[in-house]
């Protein structure tokens, strides 16, 4: 950020860059979003599971597991299980475009003994649902990261398939913006623990 910086003022002196160029404003916006984009620990992810309220944690595992955004996972019910698959709808995604997502060991786990969760679409409002988030965090002793679920997906299914295109799909985003802001973020060895996998 510093050498940037430094080179763009050089370039302003010599007439290179119009002195209102506001290119060190962009800098500072994109150096935000990128540390905004933290991600949970798998040990944080059992805490925080363990603590969260019973009528949350699968949609919570499946924010998690299988990357969809809290909408999304809110309007889910178990029709969107099929045959070891998440499936989000077209008419359930922020893109509007159909997703599959495969179901990892771990979040089969919660799928088993919770399913019962997914009857109906949660009808509490989106505002509870975080409340209750929120109180799981604080139950978990977990420090809340803004989307992190979503982010620790992306990251860690980037290092277990090393697949850009793959998890844009899963995960309804771009593969140059999973590159841009997943690569390498995690390690391989967190990435099993994360989803549950003995091996990739």
């Amino acid at each position: 950020g510093a050498s940037v910086r430094s080179f763009l003022r050089w370039a302003t002196k010599r007439d290179f860059l119009p002195r209102e160029h506001r290119l060190e404003e962009t800098l500072d916006t994109q150096l935000v979003i990128l540390k905004e984009f933290e991600v949970y620990t798998p040990e944080e992810l059992s805490r925080l599971l363990d603590h969260a309220d019973v009528r949350i944690r699968l949609r919570l595992a499946i924010v998690a597991l299988a990357g969809l955004r809290v909408a999304e996972a809110l309007r889910m019910t178990r029709e969107n299980l099929r045959d070891g698959y998440v499936e989000v709808k077209g008419a359930q995604a922020k893109t509007r475009a159909r997703r599959v997502v495969p179901v990892c060991a771990r979040l089969q786990t919660y799928i088993g003994s919770e399913a019962e969760h997914l009857a109906a679409p949660w009808s509490h409002g989106e505002q509870y649902f975080h409340r209750l988030v929120k109180a799981a965090h604080a139950q978990a002793d977990v420090e809340k990261k803004d989307n992190g679920l979503r982010h620790s997906f992306c990251s860690y299914r980037l290092a277990l398939t090393q697949d850009e295109k793959k998890v844009a799909l899963e995960s309804g985003n771009s593969p140059e913006m999973i590159h841009r802001h997943y690569k390498a973020l995690v390690r391989l060895e967190d990435a099993k623990a994360w989803f549950g996998v003995e091996n990739g």
